[in-house]
């Protein structure tokens, strides 16, 4: 969209309901766990991270959606990684006060390593290799370092 596609327009549409609907289910999970997890004012300032509660964040959501699509394509990349960012920091303090750390049964153990450490960067990776390949089809000619990061992501 940034670059003028109009083919992708409901397919961005679609995205972008899939977004609204996950903030709505954030808000559900908060009602039922926000004191437990420490998604409060009190628990997230006492960690500074004020910034990720989740009413902030899809506040910021909410300014985003409208502007994105008249933003440089660098903008968009910074804010696009900014709420990124704040997603991770929110996945990491759901891991930190849930205490599942310290369940004696070793698959808990396991499926929070996957759930706040692999899962995550995995995802920002497959998206950063995807917009990579995508200004790679629109070059002339492919440079040895572009081989090389095409190698790593592939």
């Amino acid at each position: 969209m940034l670059a003028g596609d109009k083919s992708l327009r409901t397919k961005l549409a679609d995205k972008r309901a899939a977004i609204d609907l996950a903030f709505f289910d954030l808000r559900a999970a908060g009602q039922r766990s926000a004191n437990t997890l420490q998604f409060t004012a009190e628990g997230l300032g006492s960690r500074n991270c004020l910034e990720v509660m989740p009413q902030m964040l899809e506040k910021e959501w909410g300014s985003f959606k409208p502007t994105f699509q008249s933003m440089s394509p660098v903008k968009s990349d910074q804010a696009h990684n900014t709420l990124l960012d704040r997603i991770a920091l929110m996945i990491k303090h759901a891991g930190d006060t849930s205490y599942l750390i310290f369940d004696p049964d070793l698959d808990s153990y396991y499926l929070l390593d996957v759930t706040l450490l692999a899962l995550p960067e995995t995802q920002r990776r497959y998206a950063q290799t995807v917009l990579f390949f995508d200004d790679l089809v629109n070059q002339s000619a492919i440079s040895a370092d572009d081989r090389i990061q095409m190698a790593v992501g592939a």
